[in-house]
């Protein structure tokens, strides 16, 4: 849907009906939302490092049983494996490190940056997992997973927002805030799309061929997209907010969209 299409269709008075993208396909309306989240990244942070210490520890463990094994082979072959081991150890630890750091004082300190992108998403499992056996939301850690995804992609992919840039968002939009999203656009110079679910963004991304893209939705669909696109197109993720629920009359934070727009692309028009 182009920008001409999104203005026509804003102005026609249609009741509003709750479409449910896949990503909410078991919701009920009689469970209870969360309107707008504004998670921390350091809530990702620290339970993905925690999970990693863990994970690091009970190598170790491992490593610390089969050690009397291999010495009834050879000794200088226990003595090997043992250093092998603990230089990948450290050369984790410190490489792992350097990423949780580099995410808290927004500095691109990472070694192999690519990496450093995709790492976030590769523990998302786990932390996932990990936050579930405390009952934490999963909306609340994928929240928290996007703002640190938008601080690495500042810090890793700033550049490849110089070049063309669109703006998708879902068609859960009130007529409001599609007004004001193409206002935005518009003034930005940005080409702006209303996406009917993730396989016609998949398509838009695919017919536009953008340098990266802004996206506005629920924390589930910008998961989903992120995933679909990260290894060839970075993606700024802002947040929804859904004061009626998911996939209807959402609205967006305007002010955080601009601001964004101006830090990444300055003065281009």
């Amino acid at each position: 849907m182009n920008e001409t299409e999104i203005l026509k269709n804003t102005q026609e008075n249609i009741k509003p009906k709750r479409n449910l993208s896949d990503t909410w396909s078991n919701w009920k309306e009689t469970e209870n939302h969360i309107p707008y989240i504004d998670e921390s990244p350091k809530t990702f942070i620290f339970i993905a490092y925690a999970s990693f210490l863990i994970i690091l520890l009970a190598l170790s463990f491992f490593a610390y049983l089969i050690y009397p094994r291999l010495s009834e082979f050879h000794i200088y072959i226990a003595l090997s494996v043992s250093f092998v081991i603990a230089g990948i150890f450290l050369v984790s630890f410190i490489w792992f490190t350097l990423f949780i750091f580099g995410v808290l004082i927004k500095r691109n300190i990472f070694i192999f940056p690519k990496l450093a992108r995709n790492l976030g998403t590769g523990f998302l499992p786990i932390v996932m997992w990990v936050a579930g056996k405390f009952r934490i939301n999963k909306d609340r850690i994928t929240n928290s997973f996007i703002k640190v995804n938008n601080i690495l992609t500042e810090l890793t992919e700033i550049q490849k927002f110089k070049g063309k840039v669109i703006i998708l968002t879902p068609r859960c939009l009130s007529v409001e805030y599609k007004k004001k999203l193409v206002s935005i656009g518009k003034s930005k110079g940005l080409k702006t799309f209303i996406c009917m679910g993730g396989n016609v963004a998949r398509q838009r991304i695919k017919k536009e061929r953008p340098d990266a893209v802004f996206a506005i939705a629920c924390e589930r669909d910008l998961l989903s997209g992120i995933n679909d696109v990260q290894e060839f197109l970075p993606v700024y993720g802002i947040s929804n907010k859904r004061p009626f629920g998911p996939c209807l009359e959402t609205s967006f934070d305007e002010e955080e969209l601009i601001n964004t727009i101006d830090k990444f692309i300055l003065d281009k028009k």
